[in-house]
């Protein structure tokens, strides 16, 4: 009864929050700035209209939107190639495939409830991806609980992973991520792991294998989905099992079993390698251990080995019974096929560094730390209102574990010692990913599943020994009032954005949408004004991946690190010095227009002086040239610039976006004539009159320009005269 109560609550609670951020998403997208007449222009062939709006800074959904419907057009069925960046020669991907896989089996199945293609319902299912993979998710790791301690621990995982905030925010509605499925099998893998018992079991008791495989088969899923993400967590389970062997007490009635390591390793290297072979056999296998690599597979392997030795090693000399002899694990040449299969990956990216491991190249390396949010330490992003909410969210379910933990040492004398090396290796793993969340934020929603998983084991044990621990009826009480206060800020939260909406009505754009939405109004308006072919646009990296996405423009210097060429290109044409140079590079990249909003961190061109000093490209002095283009300073010849009025729809009036279309054969008349065009447009009638008399010196026989200025003086001079 209480699962069933526990899981009735989840689906309040996720469809409520589904239902106000779907209607809040669906009102931002219908917001329409083109009129009837830009309408009624058909977008260039080879580019893609999209309206869905995504959550604020879901850049990697929209990418995984992009893969998902050229998988679903008949476009290769992994995910190993863009065309839409680094143009024209495009560059690689090694993304894992499950998501798309994933959004596009979603969009096939509402295909084929209400009707019509997959490939036009993928918008709708990037939407709702979010919450349905948290509750199949939230099921998968509710049947592990149950499995090994009930309904009502699983009750309680179902409450504690559908309001851990920091964990939902991975599921939100909008949101298509690879993060919160990383995070879910790095959680699954190390509650298996304490599951099984942490290689000890009881004495006379089999052991339960099957743990370790499960564990190791979601380890391996991990790793294929994010190695980022994965190998911290299971480097960190190798000393988390060490200490949890050495918190055993001497003596103990229990057996260790050294061989739960090798078999958890076994499995989990076998499921990365096979997942591998799934992604790149065979035409695209190389040496990128940014990603899941065969290495990391034999180094598991490896690992495992080296873990179950010192397992036995520590376990004999502390006096506890041993499951294993020590001829099972090998002589000293399994020993060195261990060590140096441990040991390749790293010796391979300090041997070959960016050839191998391209996130360590200077430029890429400081473009991260320096400019993407995700990357800062904690206690620069949680500086700011809001403080103690954040503190609540990344740190009331580590608080409970301790207390949890707490509990349980007090009646340590009645429990058996196998309670113990699952809680440690838990903690230790937890902790190791804790650090990581302090030195990068991004890195919080993993640290956060993984106390979950400890809490979760931890509140298992606490029930399946609840007659040895006997707490007083005020500790279960106060116990009970800490995990419901806990859970209280979601469903606050999602009431307070309810109320919200509602209140709001038809009331103007919220703000953090507003960027997306301009680059959005942007990119429909070039693909309808431009010549017969896909143009190639120069941006900010942020930018970049909006325009492709809305327009499916193609840019050069959106912010992967398969792009590293793109975004060096991208920073020398940014960083120019001189005319020549500038068009010599937008000319080399295929330019057909820049765009630049003010409120991204690269609106300050010399951002990109910085980062190229890194890599040896010392900068030059003087502002950037093309600074001097979008500032009105410089006027070549071969940039047109583009009036773009920010709509009143969003109701902004402190941001602007600058473009300009590079057009290296257009003649200084043309020029001249453009440049009046784009002055009258903005409302400069002054200097509009200017460069339409610049132009007709230019070229006296045009028959246009003469009645042009005519109006242009006449209605400057009434102008001028009015009050």
């Amino acid at each position: 009864m209480s699962f069933v109560a526990a899981a009735l609550l989840a689906l309040i609670l996720i469809g409520a929050d589904h239902y106000r951020l779907s209607e809040l998403l669906r009102r931002t997208a219908d917001v329409t700035t083109l009129d009837a007449a830009q309408r009624s222009l058909q977008p260039v062939p080879g580019t893609r209209e999209r309206s869905v709006v995504l959550l604020p800074g879901a850049l990697d959904g929209k990418w995984f939107l992009i893969h998902t419907e050229k998988f679903l057009s008949g476009d290769a069925w992994r995910v190993r190639w863009s065309s839409l960046d680094n143009a024209p020669e495009g560059r690689e991907v090694h993304w894992a495939s499950l998501v798309p896989w994933m959004l596009a089996g979603w969009a096939s199945s509402l295909a084929a409830l209400e009707g019509g293609l997959a490939l036009e319902k993928v918008s709708i299912a990037a939407l709702s991806f979010g919450p349905v993979s948290l509750l199949v998710m939230l099921a998968l790791l509710s049947w592990l609980v149950w499995r090994r301690f009930g309904p009502v621990p699983a009750a309680l995982a179902l409450l504690i992973l559908s309001t851990a905030c920091p964990f939902v925010d991975m599921f939100r509605t909008g949101q298509v991520d690879h993060h919160g499925l990383a995070s879910v099998f790095s959680l699954a893998a190390v509650f298996c792991l304490g599951a099984g018992g942490a290689g000890v079991a009881d004495r006379g008791a089999r052991l339960e294998g099957w743990w370790y495989v499960i564990g190791g088969i979601f380890g391996g899923l991990a790793l294929w989905v994010s190695a980022a993400t994965a190998l911290p967590v299971l480097a960190a389970c190798g000393p988390g099992a060490v200490l949890g062997i050495l918190c055993v007490a001497a003596g103990s009635r229990v057996v260790v079993w050294p061989r739960a390591f090798r078999l958890w390793a076994a499995a989990g290297a076998a499921t990365s390698l096979a997942f591998y072979l799934l992604e790149y056999f065979p035409s695209h296998m190389g040496w990128r251990l940014e990603v899941n690599h065969p290495l990391y597979a034999l180094a598991w392997l490896g690992g495992g080995w080296w873990l179950a030795w010192l397992v036995s090693f520590l376990a004999r000399w502390r006096g506890l019974e041993v499951a294993s002899a020590p001829a099972e694990l090998g002589g000293w040449m399994a020993g060195a096929a261990a060590t140096v299969a441990l040991a390749a990956p790293v010796v391979s990216i300090f041997a070959f560094r960016s050839e191998v491991f391209v996130v360590s190249d200077p430029f890429l390396f400081a473009l991260h730390q320096e400019y993407i949010s995700e990357f800062r330490s904690a206690w620069a992003s949680f500086a700011g209102p809001g403080l103690a909410e954040k503190l609540v969210d990344l740190y009331w379910w580590p608080l409970l574990f301790c207390i949890l933990v707490g509990f349980l040492f007090v009646r340590r004398s009645v429990l058996p010692s196998l309670v113990w090396p699952p809680l440690v290796l838990a903690a230790s793993v937890a902790f190791a990913a804790q650090l990581e969340a302090l030195m990068q934020v991004r890195w919080g929603g993993l640290a956060l599943s993984l106390w979950v998983a400890g809490v979760l084991l931890a509140a298992g044990f606490c029930w399946q020994h609840r007659s040895q621990i006997r707490l007083a009826r005020w500790v279960r009480v106060a116990l009970a009032a800490f995990i419901l206060l806990g859970m209280l800020p979601a469903p606050i939260a999602a009431l307070r954005g309810a109320i919200a909406l509602e209140e709001e009505g038809g009331t103007p754009t919220p703000k953090n949408f507003v960027p997306a939405l301009l680059l959005r109004d942007v990119s429909h308006r070039l693909i309808r004004v431009t010549s017969a072919q896909v143009p190639v646009v120069l941006s900010d990296p942020t930018s970049s991946s909006e325009l492709a996405f809305y327009g499916g423009l193609k840019v050069i210097g959106a912010l992967y690190w398969e792009n590293l060429p793109g975004l060096l290109r991208a920073a020398r044409i940014f960083t120019a010095r001189s005319e020549e140079e500038a068009r010599q590079h937008l000319a080399e990249a295929g330019i057909n227009y820049v765009v630049l909003p003010t409120w991204d961190s690269f609106s300050e061109l010399e951002a990109y002086s910085s980062l190229l000093a890194r890599v040896g490209d010392v900068s030059r002095e003087g502002p950037p040239y093309l600074a001097r283009v979008l500032s009105g300073e410089e006027q070549p010849a071969w940039a047109r610039p583009i009036h773009y009025p920010i709509p009143e729809a969003f109701g902004v009036e402190d941001v602007r976006v600058s473009i300009f279309e590079f057009v290296p054969g257009q003649t200084p008349f043309e020029a001249q004539r453009a440049r009046g065009l784009y002055e009258f447009e903005r409302g400069d009638l002054g200097a509009a009159i200017g460069h339409f008399e610049a132009a007709l010196a230019l070229n006296p026989g045009d028959t246009e320009l003469p009645e042009w200025l005519t109006a242009l003086r006449k209605k400057s001079g009434s102008e001028a005269a009015r009050p």
